[in-house]
């Protein structure tokens, strides 16, 4: 009796150690979707003013960047500062493909997925929902302040904004 016990509680300890490290090996070979990103824009960029007011828009600054099927929960993050004091300050847009080419345009049917007028710091978060181009654009119109003055000179920007994914 004693052999059969220690076998059975031979037999037992085997299998719950082999049950341990199925349990061990599942948890540890298990896919979770990894945090990435990438800057779009780390730097001080000016952004000139535009001065044409029909048809095709001429002064703007663009960062085109791509969303692919692969990315899960795609976000556009980041901090705004206008720099120089009292500005001029750019407004930022975060268009998709067609949008883009309709403002560029001034034709109708424009989305923006985001609208930052001019604001001397401003952080933002993005949500994008589907594959496709995308743009980040600076611009800015000329000022005209009290007795008809023009500001006319570039708009300084620090764009600290980066693209933000799980895959």
């Amino acid at each position: 009796m004693n052999k059969r016990f220690n076998f059975v509680l031979l037999s037992f300890l085997v299998l719950g150690i082999a049950f341990m490290a199925g349990c061990s090996s599942a948890s540890t070979n298990s896919t979770q979707p990894t945090l990435r990103s990438k800057y779009l824009l780390n730097t001080t960029i000016s952004v000139k003013p535009d001065h044409s007011t029909e048809g095709r828009r001429l002064a703007y600054y663009d960062v085109p960047f791509k969303i692919t099927s692969a990315m899960i929960n795609p976000t556009v993050q980041g901090i705004i500062s206008a720099i120089g004091g009292m500005g001029p300050y750019a407004s930022l847009y975060v268009l998709d493909d067609s949008s883009f080419k309709n403002w560029i345009n001034r034709n109708e049917g424009v989305t923006m997925l985001y609208s930052l007028g001019a604001e001397m710091v401003a952080t933002m978060n993005v949500s994008i929902t589907a594959p496709g181009t995308y743009h980040l654009v600076f611009y800015q119109t000329p000022i005209i302040i009290p007795g008809g003055a023009l500001i006319d000179r570039p708009a300084k920007v620090g764009a600290h904004i980066k693209l933000q994914w799980y895959q």
